[in-house]
């Protein structure tokens, strides 16, 4: 126990430790005895864990410290921890800084096993459909070197891997193949028709690159609207996807349509003619129009009513499977009555000495909810014990050792509370900062809150802003670029209510599984936004053109063209991101549920609500 105290200040990252067993201007001689002095120092007592069988050692930790820095420092105490286990001490640890880390770690796993296991379902799902393993490959393979270049440029740039940028590989996986999938099954279409190989792939590239394009367009300037947040990590994100989606899908459009055009004989089962059932589709949901308008809008109204429950989530520990060691250190510490959250408190411009400091912290003590307040008051009262009534000369360089004190005549104070969601961190913020701007209004004095919780907090106020922005951004450029395509405002109508749907689809499951507004969840609707709009572009440019997709007849063979190529692409989406799903990491875990719900919401769009509205009764018959 002598030497932890000394080993724990030097793991990678920590700045201080607080030692019982070396307190500062301590006595020597044995640590039993150099133990049984700190019991009687005030600042021990002020602190806690000297009681009973347990001691408690504090370490204060870099902000700035990288995810490598993180890792070193849980590995290091974890060897700690297997030294001590020897000697028969149990050493408990639990904080902040090692739920950051094992957030990092769960991260990896994103990288390292759903992100392949994304690219197999992938290319099972499309070689199944495709019934051609060659064509599923020259699918898949694009994707995978655009997923790939996208993290080495990430990588290079050093813009460090998170739970946000982490799903940057997957979703430009996803996007570039749904977008192959539509010119590889318009191929592998003529191809079964008689068409030759070689011209059935310039035929397909023809017909579907302005609509891939379009949709393109639209998903990549849907994820450039990330680049407006005030969040670093969504920002880099939304720059991210924008960049390699622009880049990637007219490259591999030009990359896959010359390897098309190099196949010699027909891939696959060249006698398969069927135009499949998404003409019947169409017809019956137009023909059952009032049902599936009022299904419709019992989805959007449950949507509604979803997105007005949902909760901040700012409690990492509920991102954590119950058994999970992080988390059941963390509440066990917290059961024993240790308040492990805190929120730092700066007051500029106090003077009065020892009485003022003593009348502040018992004042911010006493705020509901506060455990305990840690301040200049007790350094102060630790050193008088030591010295009988302590100098100026030496107080104010032992307050400012201990970090209660900075320039200007600013102390800080360390309030102590209970772990636990936005529902009752944010009454507490509030409750602290009424209190402080009344001791500002009598003391003429100038107060901060600020601390990594509250920085939390803040972030999640911020990504609810971001979900809000970020989604009618991507509206209202999925709008301009439909307009653009089809120049027909009943029509934008149609377009923007059936892409829509899906996202009240995916707040209508958030809210019946109880999800909350977290990192992983609140992009996802403009990303199911950005995934579902590139059937109905493909839709509306298979009708036709201006007078031509007025044509009943035209309306109604887009679904025999584009049909099997988005239900294709999207069952593939749908099965990809449902690999998610299996995840241990409950953030991971419900960003590939509400996506999966999205994408299955958005065939049902595309496949029923479009043609119900799409078609009029005259033009139904």
């Amino acid at each position: 126990l002598d030497r932890l105290g000394p080993s724990l200040g030097a793991l990678p990252g920590v700045a201080d430790c607080l030692d019982p067993l070396h307190l500062p201007l301590h006595s020597g001689g044995p640590p039993m005895d150099r133990l049984e002095a700190a019991r009687e120092r005030p600042i021990a007592q002020s602190l806690g864990g000297l009681s009973g069988g347990r001691l408690d050692w504090i370490l204060s930790v870099q902000a700035e410290a990288t995810p490598d820095q993180r890792k070193e420092l849980v590995a290091g105490w974890r060897q700690l921890q297997l030294e001590a286990k020897g000697l028969d001490i149990e050493l408990v640890g639990a904080g902040h800084p090692l739920l950051a880390a094992a957030l990092d770690e769960e991260a990896k796993l994103v990288d390292q096993v759903f992100s392949p296991a994304l690219v197999v379902a992938a290319l099972g799902m499309a070689t199944l459909f495709l019934r051609s393993l060659l064509l599923g490959l020259l699918t898949i393979l694009p994707a995978v070197v655009a997923s790939s270049g996208t993290r080495a440029i990430l990588s290079a740039m050093d813009w460090s891997s998170n739970l946000i940028l982490i799903t940057t590989g997957p979703l430009v996986l996803v996007l570039v193949l749904a977008s192959l999938l539509h010119l590889v099954a318009r191929f592998k279409r003529l191809v079964e028709a008689g068409t030759s190989p070689p011209f059935a792939a310039q035929l397909a590239r023809r017909q579907v690159l302005p609509a891939a394009l379009f949709a393109g367009a639209s998903t990549a300037l849907g994820f450039g609207v990330f680049a407006i947040s005030d969040i670093e990590s969504i920002r880099r994100l939304g720059i991210a996807v924008a960049l390699a989606v622009a880049v990637a899908i007219p490259a591999a459009y030009f990359w896959v349509g010359w390897a098309l055009a190099g196949i010699r004989s027909a891939p696959g089962n060249a006698a398969s003619t069927s135009t499949g059932p998404w003409r019947r589709w169409a017809l019956g949901s137009r023909r059952h129009r009032v049902r599936v308008v009022i299904l419709s809008m019992s989805v959007a109204g449950l949507g509604l009513f979803g997105l007005s429950t949902l909760e901040y989530g700012t409690n990492a520990l509920d991102y954590f499977p119950s058994e999970h060691e992080v988390r059941t250190d963390f509440l066990r510490l917290e059961d024993a009555g240790i308040s492990l959250s805190t929120m730092e408190v700066l007051v500029q411009s106090l003077s009065g000495g020892r009485e003022a400091w003593r009348a502040i912290g018992d004042e911010l003590s006493a705020v509901e909810g506060v455990a305990s307040a840690f301040g200049p008051e007790h350094v102060a009262a630790d050193l008088d014990y030591l010295m009988g009534r302590a100098p100026v000369v030496l107080l104010m360089p032992a307050l400012e050792r201990s970090q209660r004190m900075g320039g200007q005549k600013t102390f800080r104070w360390t309030l102590r509370f209970p772990t636990a969601g936005a529902e009752s961190i944010g009454p507490i913020e509030q409750r602290v900062k009424r209190k402080l701007a009344d001791i500002d209004q009598e003391r003429g004095t100038t107060s901060t809150t600020t601390g990594s919780l509250l920085g939390a907090l803040g972030m999640q106020r911020r990504l609810v802003r971001t979900l809000a922005l970020s989604l009618a951004l991507t509206l209202l450029v999925t709008a301009g670029l439909f307009l653009l395509v089809i120049r027909n405002l009943r029509e934008l109508g149609i377009v923007l209510v059936v892409n829509l749907l899906p996202v009240a689809g995916v707040f209508a499951v958030a809210s019946l599984l109880q999800y909350r507004l977290d990192a992983s969840t609140v992009m996802v609707a403009a990303i199911v936004l950005g995934l579902v709009v590139d059937n109905t572009f493909h839709l509306f440019y298979a009708a036709g053109r201006g007078a031509a997709r007025k044509r009943p007849r035209n309306r109604v063979r887009a679904f025999d063209h584009v049909g099997e190529a988005a239900f294709v692409s999207s069952s593939t989406l749908l099965i990809g991101f449902s690999t998610l799903a299996f995840a241990g990491f409950a953030p991971t875990a419900h960003f590939g549920i509400l996506v999966s719900a999205g994408i299955a919401f958005g065939v049902a769009a595309d496949f029923l609500l479009l043609p119900a509205l799409w078609l009029t009764p005259k033009e139904r018959r």
